[in-house]
């Protein structure tokens, strides 16, 4: 045993060799799959065992798709190895594969049920099949599940959806393509992927969940809650109580449910948020969390709560004066503005606040009055002391119009010339 490996080596590497001898890219490929195989079999992870994900789905021609493989070795452990096989579509011609199993559909299969099907195979020559069905024909209905029969109160559950089509093809569906609508949102509410919350305990909501022409909908039992509270926490996930936060100043909140275990569950996407003035001390959905900004001075309060359990943290806005406005002006102290038809730019609104000496961006607060027919506006970077409005003169309009930006009882006005 102590010489199997080294003259395993050896014998790989010369096999390897003489293949290389022959020319051609092919050859190279070869030798690299040699070594990678040798260093699999020193490091004793040479795969046994794989399956693949991803399969059975329906695309059209022109989309794409992502297969996946997980590996057992010898040892038993698991590891993605998706682009360790190489992968081969039997039908070239209808659908592609790359090295790291992505599918893209060219055109539509004359096959039962318009399956291809598409081979993986290890360094070691295991092999592995799964199809896909290619083919732009519509479905006929939409069916939802969930995993249990009932959710528990509070925490998230995921929604599954299954087109099924006149040829007889069902094929499961990425969450993230249907559009999703809670028909209960007092009761139950849903991600943009189909991720539901109930919200209250012993009742049954309802989502409607749509795909293209056609729609489904489920029923959903909510069952107790199987959390003991709800927390408040900053980003950096230390919980609160209290909140200190300088006038015009912002803090990063998230949210979590705690188990009788101790275990969290991050929940600051899932659950209802509210503040007691939003005038005062305003809230902002981010993709970090919720943004809590102090507008004016004095006492605010920000709470979550779901069923019977509830989590809020009192926010002690502080400053030397009141924060109400004086005055606005735009970025450069903006007054005309020339666009051409179907194009856009942005500006900032800034406010003359009491207690600041530095002009506050308000552009995430500020109101404005348009003409909608000759100009689209748009918040961006909401959240942050970058926010902005984006202007917009609609492709077709010309001519002159006037607009107002307000905030806190203080205008600004702009003119818009489009040429």
């Amino acid at each position: 045993m102590t010489i199997f490996r080294p003259l395993l080596s050896v014998s790989i590497f010369t096999s390897a060799l003489l293949v290389a001898g022959c020319g051609g890219n092919d050859n190279a490929e070869k030798i690299i799959d040699a070594f990678d195989l040798q260093s699999q079999i020193d490091k004793g992870t040479v795969v046994v065992e794989f399956n693949i994900a991803g399969g059975d789905i329906r695309i059209k021609p022109g989309q794409t798709a992502q297969l996946t493989a997980t590996g057992v070795d010898k040892n038993g452990n698991q590891r993605d190895i998706t682009k360790e096989l190489k992968w081969l579509s039997l039908s070239p011609e209808v659908a592609s594969i790359n090295a790291e199993g992505k599918v893209t559909a060219l055109k539509n299969s004359d096959a039962v049920q318009s399956l291809i099907t598409f081979e993986a195979t290890t360094l070691t020559g295991l092999k592995r099949t799964v199809q896909l069905s290619v083919s732009d024909l519509a479905p006929q209905t939409l069916s939802l599940a969930t995993t249990n029969a009932d959710i528990a109160a509070c925490v998230p559950s995921q929604v599954s959806a299954t087109a099924h089509y006149a040829d007889g093809y069902v094929s499961a569906l990425t969450t993230s393509s249907l559009s999703w609508q809670s028909l209960t949102p007092e009761i139950l509410t849903t991600s943009s992927t189909g991720k539901i919350t109930g919200l209250q305990s012993q009742t049954q909501g309802t989502i409607k969940a749509t795909y293209g022409a056609v729609a489904a909908q489920l029923n959903v039992a909510i069952s107790n809650t199987t959390l003991s509270r709800l927390a408040i926490a900053n980003s950096r996930g230390e919980e609160l109580s209290e909140l200190d936060l300088q006038l015009g100043k912002r803090s990063t909140l998230v949210a979590y449910g705690v188990a009788a275990n101790g275990d969290k569950l991050p929940l600051t996407d899932y659950l209802p948020w509210s503040v007691d003035d939003q005038t005062r001390t305003h809230l902002t959905d981010t993709n970090t969390g919720k943004v809590v900004w102090a507008v004016k001075t004095g006492d605010g309060k920000v709470t979550t709560q779901c069923d019977v359990l509830q989590a809020s943290v009192t926010v002690d806005q502080l400053g030397a004066g009141s924060g109400n406005a004086s005055k606005l002006s735009l970025t450069d102290n903006l007054q005309t503005l020339t666009l051409k038809a179907g194009e856009s730019t942005s500006l900032k609104v800034y406010a003359t606040v009491s207690g600041l000496t530095a002009l506050l961006n308000v552009s995430e607060l500020a109101n404005w009055s348009w003409d909608s027919s000759k100009l689209e506006l748009t918040r961006k970077n909401i959240g942050s002391d970058e926010a902005t409005i984006e202007i917009k003169a609609k492709t077709g309009s010309s001519g002159t119009t006037q607009g107002q930006f307000s905030y806190d009882g203080q205008s600004v006005t702009l003119n818009v010339t489009i040429n």
